[in-house]
């Protein structure tokens, strides 16, 4: 399983896609993602084509915040993982980050005059 970028900013889409080493049309996939506190926030089961391949969007809610979380994704029955991915949710853009390092001029507007 792989998401279509590293990184997310809150209200974007995160799409997973991967593929299963053997399809089989009565085992479903099931997709659980954490935080990094290992809190559950969010699982769905997902179809598979005959081809073994999915795909599943998630859109980043109020569920979500900052940080890092994992993905886990299993199908059948069995307790064993197929798989597990990451991804992080950073706040703003490249853009907005670095326009907060500027220092905001504050002019003299109370000087008295002499």
């Amino acid at each position: 399983i792989s998401s279509n970028q590293e990184s997310y900013s809150l209200g974007e889409s995160v799409i997973f896609t991967g593929s299963v080493n053997k399809y089989d049309e009565d085992r479903s996939l099931r997709i659980t993602i954490f935080d990094s506190s290992k809190n559950l926030i969010s699982t769905k089961k997902t179809p598979v084509d005959t081809y073994g391949k999915f795909s599943y969007t998630v859109e980043l809610n109020e569920k979500f915040s900052d940080g890092k979380f994992i993905v886990k994704s299993q199908y059948g029955n069995s307790k064993s993982t197929v798989n597990t991915s990451s991804f992080l949710i950073v706040s703003g853009t490249p853009s907005t980050i670095e326009s907060s390092n500027e220092i905001p001029v504050i002019a003299d507007h109370f000087s008295s005059p002499n």
